[in-house]
């Protein structure tokens, strides 16, 4: 997406540490304010989303200490320090943490100014974001259309997906919402985590969730520009949500504007790439893509490469002889040119991609050769480099690896690594190839492999569909040293295993033997479920095995190591019973009372703190964690003493008063300074 607006640099004045961003059109409103967009429009979204200067901050910005400000006040510093683009960490933790103060006494539009400020500021605070959503959600019947607006985007340019809030923004966009809120509501679905999925590929939003957005895009079809669309069709590719009859319509849309409104270089990429990934192929976008390609190829970078190949792809269903002559020849005069500069597979790729189509290049044929006797000359490990990075870029890489293959015959292998075999088994197993797999098998010293690496080899035969059971005695060996891994074993494997299928075998294996597990292992396990759990629903027997592993781990809480309790500690959710919580907190209350004579003394008072800012704690953890307050980082003094507050719980002044002192001492910045004072008297201990 080419990027529109200006940037101004970096203000290295002031201690509030302010980076100027100037307006930032290009990223909270892709679209740019065309002729399209009416002035009312204009004007409206750049008082919400644009910044300021650094040397435009007022004087008295801090007039009044932030934890002396009321409501009205606290709103006015959190609105100022998002238009200045204030990122001072300390004075957004010191805001956050009067806000949770005040947290009753703010209205829905307070809400969405402090939300809009965060976004601009770029401050991810996960608790604070969390409050604000679980407030905003509380007064959606207070919402206006430029609201909803507003707070996608906040979440957008913050990085976070607040799932209730974010859908039910999305349920409540009108169909007479304008252009520029419409692209910047799609643009916002880019935030939707999608990475890490194994169990499911489809859309990561249903489409009854996208129906309001999709009927706000059609009453505003005829309002949007290339770029709009450009916007909204990246965003459908980001939650893979191919809606034909919409799409259908964008490319009626994109075909009437050309070519009165000529796209660039960058625009024709972009819309071909979503257009491919959502698998949509329409005759009129692919002959305007390819014209575009065909008069600025020149002018693509390697870079951009790997894309445009993808686009020549999607394109073969729809042959245009003309435009495709005219993009390869510009592409192979590129590559000829600057042949030096353009990796090895790339090479490869387009021939591949050009053979496809039916274009044959003697010159690029010749090249091709000329790199194969080079590769011969490479060391295994650079082969296993070469053939990641061309994995890597999405390319056409069937030949490429066949030829890495044979350089893999040619060189000595003797006295090599094993991992890298097994690195390059990877690969081969990503591409398919499963002669270049067996060629890696009868290389790798199975002695010198880990039990982990043996069910890996398992797992990536069964993934392949290769059958194991038969006569081959290499095979077979593979069979039976998987079958020999103990369930600790399989629970070391679980924590980065990435077929599906062999996951759930996995899991079935220790539900029915998770006694067997070594208790050090299982907090890792869990911390693996708790992190598919945050991207996708996961299936029964992964559900089962988590309810086994913390009834197990409950039982032997006292046999873990410092760091796998306080893993455990982090990964507590609303699933656990409240019995097995508490046996994990006892034990790490017992633990913090003979906490001195400990070498992760600090780890399980940072644990503590956390346990005690999640609600999870009470009056005996945090006895704990104030008898050891000496070992709290003072980053993290704020925090304890918030949550300390929240809980509403004693504290002995005696015992923290000379540390809190020390800490005020040695402070340098007056907003964290402030911030623990207040927290002081707030407890009781000043």
């Amino acid at each position: 997406m080419s990027h529109l607006g200006s940037r101004c640099g970096l203000s290295l004045a002031g201690r509030f540490g302010i980076a100027s961003r100037g307006y930032r059109h290009a990223l909270v409103c892709p679209r740019g304010f065309g002729s399209s967009t009416s002035r009312h429009e204009r004007h409206e979204y750049n008082l919400h989303f644009k910044t300021l200067p650094r040397r435009l901050l007022p004087s008295d910005f801090l007039k009044v200490p932030i934890h002396s400000q009321d409501t009205k006040q606290l709103v006015n510093t959190i609105v100022t320090g998002g238009n200045f683009g204030v990122t001072n960490n300390d004075f957004w933790s010191t805001c956050a943490s009067v806000f949770a103060h005040w947290r009753n006494h703010f209205g829905a539009q307070d809400l969405v100014k402090i939300l809009n400020a965060v976004g601009k500021a770029g401050y991810r605070n996960a608790a604070l974001l969390d409050l604000i959503g679980t407030k905003l959600l509380k007064l959606k019947h207070e919402w206006r259309q430029i609201d909803i607006v507003i707070i996608l985007n906040s979440l957008y340019q913050v990085g976070y997906y607040h799932q209730g809030l974010f859908m039910t923004c999305l349920s409540q966009v009108s169909p007479r919402v304008d252009p520029t809120g419409l692209v910047l509501c799609f643009n916002s679905l880019k935030v939707v985590p999608k990475i890490g999925k194994l169990w499911s590929s489809d859309s990561c939003i249903s489409l009854d969730a996208l129906e309001p957005l999709s009927n706000a895009l059609c009453s505003n079809m005829k309002h949007l520009t290339f770029q709009d669309l450009v916007t909204i069709v990246e965003a459908m590719a980001f939650i893979k949500h191919c809606n034909i009859e919409i799409l259908e319509l964008i490319s009626t849309r994109l075909t009437s504007l050309y070519p009165s409104a000529t796209p660039n270089i960058d625009q024709a990429i972009d819309i071909g790439v979503a257009m491919a990934t959502l698998n949509f192929c329409n005759a009129k976008v692919v002959h305007l893509v390819l014209g575009i390609l065909s008069q600025g190829a020149h002018m693509i970078d390697v870079d951009q490469l790997p894309r445009v190949l993808r686009i020549l792809q999607w394109s073969k269903e729809f042959k245009d002889n003309k435009l495709l002559a005219k993009v390869f020849n510009v592409l192979i005069k590129g590559i000829l040119q600057h042949s030096k500069g353009v990796p090895a597979y790339l090479i490869f790729g387009t021939t591949a991609t050009l053979a496809d189509l039916g274009y044959i290049d003697s010159h690029l044929l010749s090249l091709q050769e000329s790199i194969i006797d080079q590769l011969r000359h490479k060391d295994l490990k650079q082969l296993v480099i070469i053939l990641r990075e061309s994995i890597q870029a999405s390319v056409d890489t069937r030949r490429f690896g066949d030829v890495i293959l044979d350089s893999i015959r040619s060189c000595s292998v003797i006295g090599q690594d094993s991992t890298s075999f097994l690195d390059l088994l990877d690969l081969y197993c990503k591409l398919g190839n499963r002669q270049g797999m067996f060629v890696c098998l009868g290389m790798l010293d199975f002695e010198r492999l880990t039990k982990c690496d043996h069910l890996h080899l398992h797992a990536q035969l069964r993934h392949l569909g290769i059958e194991l059971n038969n006569d081959d005695e290499l095979l077979s060996r593979i069979e039976k040293l998987a079958e020999s891994a103990s369930v600790t074993d399989c629970a070391q494997y679980f924590c980065h295993a990435s077929y599906p299928e062999y996951i759930e075998r996995l899991a079935i294996r220790m539900t029915l033997c998770c006694n067997d597990i070594e208790p050090e292992v299982i907090p890792a396990v869990l911390r693996r479920i708790h992190a598919m759990r945050f991207v996708e629903t996961l299936p029964m027997v992964i559900l089962e095995l988590e309810t086994a592993l913390w009834a197990c781990i409950a039982k032997r809480v006292q046999l873990l190591s410092a760091a796998s309790l306080a893993c455990l500690l982090k990964i507590m959710n609303s699933g656990v019973s409240g019995e097995i919580i508490e046996e994990i907190v006892t034990e790490l209350g017992i633990r913090l009372e003979k906490c001195n004579a400990l070498e992760d003394g600090a780890l399980l008072v940072k644990a503590g703190v956390y346990v005690l800012d999640t609600g999870k704690g009470n009056q005996k953890l945090a006895n704990a964690v104030c008898m050891n307050i000496q070992l709290v980082h003072l980053n993290l003094l704020p925090r304890l003493l918030s949550a300390l507050l929240k809980l509403n719980v004693t504290v002995d002044s005696k015992i923290t008063r000379p540390y809190l002192e020390r800490a005020l001492e040695t402070e340098s910045d007056p907003f964290k300074a402030q911030a623990l004072e207040s927290l002081g008297k707030s407890l009781g201990i000043f």
